[in-house]
């Protein structure tokens, strides 16, 4: 961390997110509490003991029903980045990221490449943005990889929260959008680093239409995947 976070950083951040109730600005600084906390198991049941909740129901009902925009945080930690921590010689690293799910109904679970096993098995999949300086790295964007059989059921997608407008992109068109995002709202950075996936024409094509804000790929070559921070890996590159 770069900062502590205090209880007024979480009561502005809570007022930003324009709560309806102050129910749900409660739980969501106990949420964000806890996820800084460094608990070995991060899940509603452990965040709500933290929190000295009875069940976690408070928790998923927030996560689940509450009133709140998902964008709307996500621009205000870009903007958080852009105003405290922002480098013009950051380099954003484009990636995905997976997670095992069992069953059908959650949003783009499917059969696909799992970073974390290293193989085909049922889960989800996110395309990450992550800005990385000297002075630290934090993630500013992200995208559901929604696959053709979910687009293709816009029944199974509305039963699940996904909207009517959203249709199929692959991932390397869903970190392009976040790219478009980051230029647009001032984000400074050097270098853009991705694996192979991420590398091709479509990056290239960015570069060419905006070629003072982006140069893709970095010191280790055009659509090299280069690590900024001990431990960095491409776990893309499967699926896609």
């Amino acid at each position: 961390m770069l900062v502590d976070v205090t209880e007024e950083h979480l009561r502005l951040w809570a007022e930003q997110l324009v709560f309806a109730r102050p129910e749900p600005r409660e739980v969501f600084a106990d949420l964000v509490e806890g996820l800084l906390a460094g608990l070995g198991r991060v899940s509603g049941w452990t965040l709500s003991v933290r929190a000295g909740h009875a069940t976690p129901d408070r928790v998923q009902k927030f996560l689940n029903a509450a009133s709140w925009s998902a964008d709307v945080l996500r621009d205000r930690v870009r903007d958080y980045v852009i105003a405290g921590i922002g480098d013009p010689d950051a380099t954003l690293v484009l990636d995905d990221t997976q997670v095992q799910k069992k069953g059908t109904h959650s949003a783009g679970v499917a059969h696909q490449h799992c970073g974390p096993t290293g193989d085909v098995r049922n889960s989800q999949v996110m395309a990450m943005l992550t800005h990385a300086a000297s002075g630290g790295h934090t993630f500013v964007d992200r995208a559901l990889y929604l696959p053709e059989p979910w687009t293709g059921d816009r029944d199974r997608c509305r039963a699940a929260g996904v909207p009517d407008q959203v249709g199929f992109a692959t991932k390397p068109q869903l970190v392009l959008g976040m790219l478009e995002r980051a230029l647009a709202a001032g984000l400074p950075f050097a270098w853009v680093a991705a694996d192979s996936g991420y590398g091709g024409p479509g990056t290239a094509g960015l570069a060419a239409r905006r070629p003072a804000a982006l140069r893709v790929g970095g010191p280790g070559g055009p659509g090299a995947f280069r690590p900024v921070w001990q431990g960095a890996s491409a776990g893309g590159g499967q699926g896609r």
